[in-house]
């Protein structure tokens, strides 16, 4: 809408400089913002003079004072973006811990998740939970969700690797992973 832009009316109480550029066309007055604009609106004034315009420029916006605000208000203007990333991430990664039902371990995905992404978090913190998140979705790879046919998990002995990491993820539970 450069159209718009380009051309407003004068107010009365228009300093001098904005009055520099004002043309009058079939009765109407119209306030330019630079010579320009004021070349643009002369070769085609009847172009400018079918627009309707605004009655009043919208105020400029205010910055928003957060300890004024109610509590929704404050949710929205502090952690929607994170927790939104956060369930996006929850959503493709389906974590199931093991041991653990759907729903204690997409929690869990999501306090870590928002925690080693926390902006507030130094270096070493954010390393930390960091770490923390990616033991938790290697535990969660332990059990293969939605698995057909060849991608099921082969039969394993007591004793092998794998019983014995599930075994050990189990008896830590989704807790110690947690765990500062």
């Amino acid at each position: 809408q450069p159209i718009q832009a380009a051309c407003l009316k004068p107010t009365k109480d228009s300093p001098e400089e904005a009055r520099s550029f004002v043309c009058k066309y079939k009765g109407t007055l119209f306030r330019l913002l630079d010579a320009k604009k004021q070349e643009r609106f002369m070769r085609t004034p009847h172009l400018f003079a079918a627009l309707k315009m605004p009655i009043k420029l919208p105020p400029d916006a205010l910055p928003v004072v957060l300890d004024k605000l109610p509590l929704p208000g404050y949710l929205q203007h502090t952690v929607v973006d994170a927790i939104s990333e956060g369930l996006l991430a929850l959503g493709q990664a389906a974590p199931r811990f093991p041991g653990v039902d759907n729903r204690e371990s997409a929690t869990k995905f999501l306090a870590l998740y928002l925690r080693s992404r926390n902006a507030g978090n130094s270096p070493v913190d954010a390393r930390l939970h960091g770490q923390n998140l990616a033991r938790f979705r290697k535990a969660c790879e332990l059990l293969v969700r939605g698995a057909v046919g060849r991608d099921l998990p082969k039969a394993v002995l007591p004793g092998s690797e794998v019983v014995e990491e599930f075994m050990a993820r189990h008896a830590e539970g989704p807790r110690a992973v947690v765990a500062d």
